[in-house]
């Protein structure tokens, strides 16, 4: 077998096709990553004992980066393109965690060891269903082609999870409140401006009665949600992940949204162009797991995802806040 015949193989047995005008390395680094997610069920089911033990993540990795390593040496642009993500993240592990999100692999000791999750299915959409763990798909005429790491068929069905919850609008006695000067907040969200790189400034701002603030520790911050109360600024602490939610709605409020843009590339493929990082994880799990990160591994502005799974993902990020419209040019690499 030449080794310009390897890549097509796994192609085809993925049923991965090419977008029109779709280089080769394009397209290799995108059968790479939808075939990781077999090899990674593969590691943990081998464990001598059908993988009821499962592996160990540093074990997971080392297997994972051999097999990469042996890609890469036969196309060294696949390494480059791992090699180029701009978090501190391994590559390995990134990929095993985004099967962890989603249930395709599953721990029983409190994360010391992984086994691949027995065959099942996660309602996502309504009429979509995920399949997940040791699926075998051979001759199910209802299963549709692979979309970055995820195999998906038609079910009608309600979706079993309600979206971004506006966990910002449940009652006031829900939770307890103090003052912002009390919780020494000195940094408030200003939502009608272009980034959120430079929408911190020194005054509250609060459209509708809520905003978003922060103040600085040692090596992070600590974010709040703001309240107004009988002319009176109150805070609560917010988890770390749900602040660009309440961002993100708080830009809808004063008419600065996110926007996503959807680019048609052929038939079968569309590209999306959208703020990623800032969708809870309730969403962007499905979204990393649904879709194939473009210009780096950890991309969180450019995905390219089928046509199949296309309203499924604006559908996700509407639900977030985040308005979608559709490019009129294509701009094929």
């Amino acid at each position: 077998m030449k080794h310009d015949d390897l890549l097509n193989i796994m192609a085809a047995d993925l049923g991965m096709s090419r977008y029109r005008n779709e280089s080769d390395k394009s397209f290799g680094i995108r059968t790479v990553y939808s075939a990781s997610r077999f090899w990674i069920e593969a590691f943990c089911l081998d464990d001598e004992r059908m993988g009821a033990d499962g592996c160990q993540p540093g074990i997971i990795s080392r297997k994972l980066n051999l097999w990469l390593d042996r890609i890469s040496s036969i196309y060294p642009f696949i390494g480059q393109w791992i090699n180029s993500q701009r978090h501190y993240t391994p590559f390995s592990k990134l990929l095993y965690n985004r099967l962890i999100m989603v249930g395709d692999i599953i721990s029983e000791n409190n994360g010391e060891t992984y086994r691949c999750s027995s065959r099942h299915t996660i309602q996502i959409d309504n009429g979509l269903k995920a399949l997940l763990g040791v699926y075998d798909t051979t001759g199910d005429d209802t299963s549709l082609p692979i979309s970055g790491m995820m195999l998906s068929k038609r079910d009608q069905a309600e979706p079993q999870i309600k979206r971004n919850p506006e966990w910002w609008n449940l009652p006031r006695e829900y939770y307890a409140w103090s003052s912002c000067s009390d919780e020494g907040i000195n940094e408030y969200a200003d939502p009608s401006r272009k980034s959120v790189r430079d929408c911190w400034i020194p005054k509250p701002v609060l459209p509708d009665g809520i905003g978003l603030g922060r103040r600085q520790e040692a090596h992070k911050y600590t974010y709040f949600l703001l309240h107004n109360h009988q002319d009176t600024i109150e805070a609560r602490i917010i988890d770390d992940y749900r602040w660009p939610s309440l961002y993100t709605h708080l830009r809808n409020i004063v008419g600065n949204p996110y926007w996503a843009d959807v680019e048609k590339l052929d038939d079968a493929h569309y590209r999306i162009e959208a703020p990623f990082s800032l969708l809870p994880p309730e969403t962007s799990r499905w979204l990393d797991f649904m879709t194939w990160p473009e210009k780096t591994p950890d991309d969180c502005v450019f995905r390219i995802i089928r046509t199949e799974l296309l309203k499924t993902a604006t559908d996700m990020l509407e639900s977030c806040g985040i308005k979608v419209r559709n490019s009129k040019t294509c701009q094929s690499n």
